[in-house]
């Protein structure tokens, strides 16, 4: 894989898996779309989801907010969710020691 620039995204991600797994494209491709699908129903259904070795995510509530926007219009955003994530140790020990061996 070279670094060209650019980000990891989900095609790098399911290149990647697939390559280390052995398993075929297609397949990798459909447990990365259930992925963020099972998470969010998690969520919903227990509050959390914690994975372990990768991270937690909870909801906090967001505020209602109003302003005006800078011709003088009225805004308004109503209350809402905002998903948290936090990473788990295993994740945050590999990114903060540069010198282990990149897997990529």
């Amino acid at each position: 894989m070279q670094k060209e620039g650019k980000e990891f995204d989900r095609g790098d991600l399911i290149r990647h898996i697939a390559e280390k797994t052995g398993l075929q494209i297609a397949e990798v491709q459909k447990v990365v779309e259930w992925v963020p699908i099972t998470i969010a129903d998690a969520i919903n259904f227990f509050g959390r989801a914690e994975i372990k070795d990768f991270g937690t995510f909870t909801t906090a509530t967001v505020a209602a907010d109003k302003g005006f926007l800078p011709d003088g219009e009225p805004w308004a955003a109503p209350e809402r969710l905002k998903i948290k994530f936090r990473a788990a140790s295993a994740i945050k020990e590999q990114v903060a020691n540069a010198s282990q061996k990149i897997v990529i």
